[in-house]
């Protein structure tokens, strides 16, 4: 069986919820022109989940884990989730403006930074925010966005979500691999 015809056949069951798409959840947060900065990207990955689509993809992610369980009752929780990685082939080939006024609008907001990297030198910033925080365990969603001097990923996770869990979600429906509140080795 070529690799083709394995990624349709794994697509087959998300194809088939194409139909029970409803219009993108209200993120609050500025508006960014995907499109405009895909157009200089030489690898792009896009992963726009919500509504019914995201519980349906959330069943079918489940099965695979050996956690299905906890990743499905985790994933039930969640109105959308939104992942763009872009990488280019020469320096700042995205508009920075638009990311500037994400991490302005998130410092004026009900967002919460709660890790920072930045790396001058190499021209990387990562961060990662946290909204609502009802209580000591419980937020709203969560925002990663990373820029590099050729690379730009910005994760939005919209719902219900224990803060000990967020890490949980790395490695499921394209978002990272995130070591929150892992010590380095």
């Amino acid at each position: 069986m070529t690799l083709k015809l394995r990624w349709i056949l794994a697509a087959a069951p998300l194809l088939a919820a194409i139909p029970l798409l409803a219009a993108p959840a209200d993120t609050g947060l500025p508006s960014i022109d995907w499109d405009k900065i895909a157009k200089n990207a030489t690898e792009r990955t896009e992963v726009t989940l919500d509504g019914p689509l995201l519980k349906s993809v959330a069943g079918f992610v489940a099965q695979d884990k050996k956690d299905a369980a906890d990743l499905k009752t985790l994933l039930g929780g969640l109105e959308g989730v939104y992942v763009h990685t872009y990488e280019f082939d020469r320096d700042n080939a995205y508009p920075r403006e638009d990311i500037e006024a994400l991490r302005s609008h998130l410092g004026k907001s009900h967002w919460g930074r709660i890790v920072q990297s930045f790396d001058r030198d190499a021209g990387e910033n990562t961060e990662i925010y946290l909204k609502n925080l009802t209580s000591s365990s419980d937020i709203s969603g969560l925002l990663i966005v990373s820029t590099a001097k050729r690379e730009l990923t910005v994760v939005h996770i919209v719902g219900k979500l224990k803060a000990e869990d967020a890490g949980k979600l790395g490695g499921v429906l394209g978002i990272p691999n995130l070591d929150l509140g892992k010590e380095p080795k």
